[in-house]
């Protein structure tokens, strides 16, 4: 699959990663130019001596712990123990749960009045909030109205008094400083020439003092000409003559600077003059009009107007939301307040008034029951409920003797019968007297039960079942007559408008006592399910921290369990549980999980799939330590290559997957492992 792999430009750097107190150095090969690395699909073939490679610097990278079979045996059966205390604890986490949320739902009328405060208590918050900010923006607003206010109203007096002198003043302070730059130029320069001219007649003063010199020894010189004393004075007037002009010229510089400088003081006067007006007054300066701060104060005028209306604007926009805010708060609250009504669920405040009530109710009530036409009704009810009961009673005296008459007559019907069987027994052997007396005697009992059923006489007379019947029969109807009697009575005194009246106040009386009565269950049902959450919650915080602390105990067991191997084994086998690269899943034929919690982690702390990347720091390993964890590859190298030459890596279920295993070989080659540095802090 590979055709073939070219590296250039090694270079070879460390990662630092850190587990706990351990630091793990991750040897890392970066080559500035890979090429010629093609793919086929022939089958990769990797030598036992680059696996033995590779797990040997995994080795030294996990310093891993050598035990025996049995005490790997034990920690897998701690780390399968920790994992059902985990679960059983999960369960448990999630029953406590379950028995929370149904005692929060037990009373689901108070749930939702609860619900229904809850809503209004944040409408409420939300318009407080609203309010306030609006308060704030009002009062915003007014300040920067009296800013405004302030600054239009220096505007105004600018306007109609001030702006005119001060545009004076600018123009006066304009003006001098023009001639006040203009003179002094001029006086610079005069003063400049007027330096010039005393230089050159200092100069020209020298000259002449030497010809007038000159001039006395010519004079006193007895052989000199005529001439020659006539060219020495000449020569000295002439310098007299020139010092005379330069005189002259350096009074006209000194005169006009002079003026110049006059103009100039002039000028710094306005300037000094106008300023004090623009200036504050004060007790230095009495002229003082503060035209500089009013003419700020007007200019401010525009924006501070704008600043007001902005400020105005927002108030108003938070005067909208807070209105909003209040109806929304009315609302919830008016929603509160029918979710109270509807469940029956008062406050205390209105449970209170509703218990006074239902005691005024039953006051009234019971005054009401006492009104005579109240009691006339009452009284009537009593005696129809007495003929009730009289008829009732008189009913079951006839179902009584009903009763007995229906049982006279079945053994009338059977002593009829045995009767006849006597007679025809008897027809048959006229002559037997046996006969012939039994025939007496069954008629005897056949007449014996019709004088109980009719009399003795046969006409039903008192005495008799039959007149018994009809004499009860009799008193059903007088009791049925008396009871109408009485239901008349009843229904005349029913039929008064002024019981009539009590009826519907006392219904009424009584549908607020049975509220007050219902809203004092309601009440104590609520409470009871509050009551019921508390030690609820409190078992299931129990069992979360039971469920952390099997938590921590798996995962401190598991990582045990990662770092063990078997003694005599290869460490790049699977010895039941763990892998460790990271690179590849194993699988657990005792269905026991290598780590439960972190399954993301190898025991270095490096997540799996990723341990040639990091974000980590970079550290230097020392050469000589590079060169030693080399030397111990080496050796395991040369040993594979002894006991299994060419031996094949297993191939996986396709060539991509080969790929990816053979190019993890071929990095391992490279250097890529993990070295365990302890450092301690």
């Amino acid at each position: 699959m590979f055709g073939g792999l070219i590296m250039q430009n090694n270079k070879l750097r460390f990662k630092m990663y850190k587990s706990g107190k351990n630091w793990m150095v991750a040897g890392l090969m970066t080559t500035a130019v890979l090429a010629g690395l093609t793919l086929s699909n022939g089958d990769v073939v990797a030598h036992a001596d680059t696996a033995a490679a590779a797990t040997t610097t995994t080795q030294v990278a996990n310093k891993k712990q050598e035990v025996s079979q049995d005490q790997y045996d034990a920690q897998k059966a701690k780390v399968a123990t920790d994992q059902t205390n985990v679960n059983n604890a999960q369960k448990a986490v999630n029953d406590a749960q379950t028995a929370v949320d149904n005692a929060k739902n037990a009373n689901e009328n108070a749930a939702k009045v609860n619900d229904a405060k809850t809503a209004w208590k944040n409408a409420e918050s939300d318009y407080n909030k609203a309010n306030s900010d609006y308060n704030n923006a009002h009062k915003a607003t007014n300040t920067a109205k009296a800013a405004a206010d302030e600054a239009n109203a220096y505007k105004n007096n600018w306007d109609k008094n001030e702006a005119d002198l001060y545009n004076k003043l600018q123009n006066q302070i304009s003006d001098a400083t023009a001639t006040k730059t203009a003179q002094t130029k001029v006086a610079n320069d005069e003063a400049a020439k007027d330096k010039k001219d005393d230089a050159a007649y200092d100069a020209t003063a020298k000259l002449q003092a030497e010809a007038q010199t000159n001039l006395d020894k010519v004079n006193a010189d007895k052989k000199a000409t005529e001439d020659q004393k006539q060219d020495a004075a000449d020569y000295n007037q002439s310098l007299l003559d020139q010092m005379n002009a330069l005189y002259q010229d350096s009074q006209k510089h000194k005169a006009a600077r002079d003026a110049a400088n006059a103009k100039v003081a002039a000028a710094d006067k306005t300037i000094r003059n106008a300023n004090k007006i623009l200036a504050p007054k004060s007790d230095k300066n009495p002229a003082g009009r503060d035209l500089l701060g009013h003419k700020s104060a007007a200019d401010s005028a525009a924006a501070k107007q704008a600043a007001y209306e902005t400020a105005l604007q927002h108030e108003k926009d938070l005067k909208a939301i807070r209105d909003a805010a209040r109806l929304t708060a009315n609302q919830k609250k008016d929603a509160y307040t029918q979710a109270r009504a509807d469940y029956n669920l008062p406050n205390d405040a209105e449970y209170a008034e509703m218990q006074k009530k239902a005691t005024g109710a039953r006051q009234k009530i019971n005054a009401d029951k006492a009104d005579p036409a109240y009691t006339a009704v009452t009284d009537t009810e009593g005696h129809v409920k007495d003929a009730n009961k009289v008829l009732n009673n008189a009913k079951k005296a006839v179902d009584t003797i009903q009763a007995k008459i229906d049982t006279q007559n079945d053994k009338l019907a059977k002593a009829q019968a045995d009767l006849d069987a006597a007679k025809a027994a008897a027809a048959k052997d006229p002559d037997d007297d046996v006969l012939a007396s039994n025939v007496v005697a069954k008629q005897s009992i056949v007449n014996a039960i019709n004088n109980r059923l009719h009399g003795a006489d046969g006409k039903d007379g008192a005495a008799s079942l039959m007149g018994q019947l009809a004499a009860a029969k009799q008193n059903v109807t007088d009791r049925n007559n008396a009871l109408n009697w009485w239901n008349k009575k009843l229904d005349d005194a029913k039929a008064n408008a002024r019981y009539q009246k009590l009826v519907n106040d006392i219904a009424y009386r009584q549908s607020i006592i049975d509220k007050a009565d219902q809203a004092k269950a309601n009440r104590a049902a609520a409470k009871g399910a509050d009551d019921a959450v508390a030690p609820l919650e409190a078992a299931l915080a129990q069992k979360q921290s039971e469920l952390k602390t099997y938590t921590d105990a798996l995962n401190a067991d598991t990582n045990i369990l990662n770092n063990m191997f078997v003694k005599g084994s290869d460490d790049s086998k699977d010895n039941g549980d763990h892998n460790t690269t990271g690179n590849d899943t194993k699988k657990d034929d005792d269905k026991t999980p290598a780590s439960s919690v972190d399954g993301d982690k190898t025991a270095t702390g490096v997540k799996e799939g990723n341990s040639a990347k990091s974000n980590a720091s970079q550290v230097t390993m020392t050469r000589a330590e590079y060169r030693a964890a080399n030397k111990v590859a080496a050796a395991n190298e040369a040993s594979a290559k002894n006991t299994k030459n060419d031996a094949k890596l297993p191939q996986t279920s396709n060539n991509e997957s080969t790929a990816v295993i053979a190019l993890g070989a071929v990095s391992a080659m490279l250097g890529l492992g993990l070295v365990a540095k302890k450092r301690e802090f």
